[in-house]
């Protein structure tokens, strides 16, 4: 078996890296050696976690979805290997949004088994705020080859939240080609 780039795969909010989306990755690109990059409610300390895999892997692909492709959005593509694809699905613009209008505050349960042992997350009004002040302290790097795929039909972001985040992506500059589905 030859060489394969590595790839880096991060999950959206209320999962981990044992996701079985990773799986379906691995296998559809094959040609890459995957790592999935555990992440959290905290946007500094989980982008700073991506950018630590990034210096050390220089993947060649990067994929996200929901929060994991917002938090790509800000991932430093000047540690990637040249030319790294950057491919976004339904990334999570407006989390704050969706925590507040459809999943809601309280106490949630993880949907996997995750590297950090933990269990349960907590999101409120401080969650909210974080990653408000995050998107709005921070610009998006950008890359060579980055995608983004949006489809009208993800039940927690909604049409018009696809709509918002594709304005987003659009008006940042760094999105060269989008997909809706």
């Amino acid at each position: 078996m030859g060489y394969k780039k590595n790839g880096i795969y991060v999950h959206g909010l209320g999962s981990g890296a044992a996701s079985t989306t990773v799986d379906i990755v691995r296998k559809v690109f094959s040609d890459y050696e995957w790592t999935a990059v555990e992440v959290n409610e905290d946007p500094v300390d989980s982008v700073n976690t991506i950018n630590q895999a990034i210096a050390e892997l220089r993947p060649a692909f990067l994929m996200g979805t929901s929060l994991g492709g917002l938090y790509l959005m800000y991932a430093d593509m000047d540690l990637c290997e040249a030319g790294a694809i950057r491919f976004l699905i339904n990334p999570a613009c407006d989390i704050a949004r969706v925590i507040r209008e459809t999943i809601g505050f309280g106490t949630k349960e993880y949907f996997v088994p995750r590297q950090d042992g933990f269990q349960k997350y907590e999101l409120n009004e401080a969650v909210c705020a974080r990653f408000e002040n995050f998107i709005a302290g921070y610009l998006p790097s950008r890359g060579t080859q980055d995608y983004a795929m949006f489809s009208s039909n993800d039940e927690l972001i909604g049409p018009s939240g696809v709509k918002h985040n594709k304005r987003v992506c659009l008006e940042s500059v760094w999105v060269r080609n989008w997909h809706y589905v």
